[in-house]
């Protein structure tokens, strides 16, 4: 028979052919079939083609197989399929394999699936899936899978993926996964995230992940985090980063952690945190801090802190400092301090600040020195005012200057004294005070 005659031959006629009628047409008669009588063949038929046979049938011919067809071909069926014979598959015929089918596919035929076969793919096929097969698939057709079809994938088959297929995922298919599967990765997988898939996470998948798999992450990835993203992290996963992953975090960052982890945060925690970072942290952030972090902060990163910063340390977190700590403040650090703020420091530690530090007190901060750092003031401290801090003293305050520490202010710093503090000098104080006077 010719390509022509077979072309005419009706249904009821390929309906009566048997499977050794099958076997006895040659490749070029089968190539003269048409996809519409191609799918006319009974399953069985189809099946007792060979492999030569089944190699002479064209994409188009191949894509006219009906669903039940494909259904019934058989995994030794399959692996006759050239490479360009699968990509003639349609979705609907890709959606119809059975799973035995589609693990059957080998390397070549695998890789010959195109993005839109692969997004043919069901959910019962996804699930089927074994590592092998997903280890046949190439980078872009795991780019490929919908979110939707890759949040299927359970831990084992996502711990399949090789580096080079997970740089194929998308931000979109990273957000798609499920919790489970996000708790189930390894730290290998984690670690070989880009920046731009872990941007995709979202606030949930965050939560999720376990202090040795955030930690994973590459100081890249760390850096790329969206402030939402890090407010999100556990205080645990948090605080078990170390030094060059915290450093990594920019002080935009670190202006998005939240006032509960900061106040979780170690006395080590905040030891790895640079100058910058520390710029970084805003008034209700800085008051979170411990009184113990606080006074751990080294002499660098004090010189770090900005005016929000200073302004922002609360009465306790002062009042906690030690002498050592108050060195570490510039003379400009102390110039910002509020009246309130400078009235919390223990009397120790206004005693012991240095001449430069002093001398950068406003007449406003002098307002709010306490009862008890004047009465605590030396006569050395005494010699450290300036005039105008001296005038600054509030009139309730200056009542508590002892006789020798007025006795010990030269002529001009007695003059400096305001109508309304003589007036609230004791008889013993005016003594003394005319005394400087002269």
């Amino acid at each position: 028979l010719t390509s022509a005659q077979l072309k005419g031959l009706t249904e009821t006629q390929l309906g009566a052919l048997t499977t050794t009628d099958m076997a006895e047409f040659t490749e070029t008669q089968l190539k003269g079939l048409t996809s519409t009588q191609l799918s006319q063949l009974g399953t069985d038929n189809l099946s007792a083609l060979n492999s030569t046979q089944f190699g002479a049938l064209s994409s188009q011919q191949i894509a006219g197989l009906t669903t039940e067809q494909i259904a019934n071909l058989t995994a030794t069926d399959i692996g006759e399929f050239s490479s360009t014979q699968i990509k003639g598959l349609t979705a609907t015929q890709i959606e119809n394999l059975t799973t035995e089918n589609l693990s059957a596919l080998n390397s070549t035929q695998a890789s010959a699936l195109t993005a839109t076969q692969i997004k043919a793919l069901t959910e019962t096929q996804i699930d089927a899936l074994t590592t092998t097969d997903i280890g046949e698939l190439t980078s872009t057709q795991i780019g490929a899978f919908t979110a939707t079809q890759l949040a299927g994938f359970d831990s084992t088959q996502f711990e399949a993926l090789t580096p080079t297929q997970l740089a194929g995922l998308t931000s979109a298919q990273i957000s798609g996964l499920s919790t489970e599967t996000i708790a189930g990765l390894s730290t290998s997988v984690i670690g070989n995230l880009t920046a731009t898939q872990v941007k995709g996470l979202t606030t949930e998948q965050i939560q999720n992940l376990e202090s040795t798999q955030f930690t994973a992450l590459s100081t890249t990835a760390l850096a790329s985090l969206a402030a939402t993203q890090l407010a999100a992290v556990t205080t645990e996963a948090l605080s078990a980063l170390n030094s060059t992953q915290f450093q990594a975090l920019s002080s935009t960052q670190i202006g998005s952690l939240t006032t509960t982890q900061i106040e979780n945060l170690t006395a080590t925690d905040i030891g790895e945190f640079t100058s910058t970072q520390l710029k970084g942290l805003t008034a209700l952030q800085v008051q979170a801090l411990t009184t113990e972090n606080v006074s751990q902060l080294s002499s660098d990163q004090v010189a770090g802190l900005g005016a929000i910063q200073i302004k922002a340390l609360t009465a306790t977190q002062l009042e906690n400092l030690t002498t050592t700590d108050m060195g570490e403040f510039s003379s400009t650090q102390i110039g910002l301090l509020t009246s309130a703020q400078l009235g919390a420091l223990g009397s120790s530690n206004f005693n012991q600040l240095t001449s430069d530090q002093v001398a950068a007190l406003t007449s406003t901060q002098m307002s709010g020195l306490t009862a008890t750092q004047i009465e605590n003031l030396t006569t050395t401290d005494i010699g450290e005012f300036a005039p105008t801090q001296i005038a600054g003293i509030s009139t309730t305050a200056i009542q508590l200057l002892s006789t020798e520490n007025i006795l010990a202010m030269t002529a001009t710093q007695a003059n400096a004294f305001t109508q309304a503090q003589v007036a609230a000098l004791s008889d013993e104080q005016v003594e003394a005070w005319i005394q400087a006077l002269a």
